[in-house]
This record gives structure tokens, C-alpha cells and sequence, in this order.
């Protein structure tokens, strides 16, 4: 579940998919999210993957705000 506003119910449209996530807290979650894997309570909600295309992603919007260009990313990145 991503983090989403605080005290609101949050709704993401992906395709045709409508998904719905309760509200909460979204630093309280990090926190538990984080101290679960920790201590081997659960895995990462994101790994290394993720973070190599947040990394593509951070990179791209400074690319464009330098430049004051659109930068594309590729589709096969974004779906790893």
C-alpha cells in the first residue's frame, strides 16, 4: 500500500484498475513498514528494483527541469 494523504481515503487509477487504500497515517506506516522488516517480520515492501526506477524517474524530472524539455522514459524500464 503506497503512502498516501492523511485522513483520506486515497483512489489510484491504473489502466482499467481502480485501487483503493484505506487513510492513514503516512509516517507511522513507514515507520512500522520498515521496523517489520527490521526485525525479520516481513520483507521490504519495495527493493532494489524499485528503487533503480525511482532513481531513472528522480533523475528524468531533473533532466526536465534543467533543460525545460519533456524527458521520456523508456515503457520496458517503468514495467521491471
Amino acid at each position: 500500500m503506497p503512502f498516501g494523504p492523511y485522513k483520506r481515503i486515497s483512489t489510484v487509477q491504473v489502466g482499467a484498475r481502480t485501487i483503493t487504500y484505506d487513510a492513514q497515517d503516512p509516517y507511522q506506516r513507514m515507520i512500522e513498514d520498515f521496523a517489520d522488516a527490521a526485525t525479520g517480520q516481513s520483507a521490504l515492501r519495495w527493493g532494489l528494483p524499485d528503487a533503480f526506477l525511482q532513481a531513472q524517474v528522480l533523475d528524468a524530472l531533473l533532466l526536465s527541469a534543467r533543460s525545460g524539455q519533456t524527458v521520456s522514459l523508456s515503457h520496458e524500464a517503468l514495467e521491471a
